[in-house]
């Protein structure tokens, strides 16, 4: 049996990954589904923790969402 050859994801699986990303940072994806996702499409090497937010990167995501800090339930 020949060993399967590693190659990088292609154009698509990249931008979905990064939409991804995108809505689980944006609070709309939780950690679970997003590591679905991910995993599915990178296999293990994608199990690696999620970037930190700054406090600006949320403001501005609760302002596109209309959201103040009490509505993050």
């Amino acid at each position: 049996m020949a060993a399967k050859r590693k190659t990088r994801p292609s154009r698509l699986t990249r931008a979905l990954l990064q939409t991804a990303d995108d809505v689980r940072r944006s609070g709309l994806m939780d950690a679970g589904a997003h590591a679905k996702i991910t995993m599915r499409h990178l296999g293990e090497a994608a199990a690696t923790a999620p970037e930190k937010m700054t406090g600006d990167e949320v403001r501005a995501v609760r302002e596109r969402a209309h959201l103040g800090q009490k509505d993050d339930d």
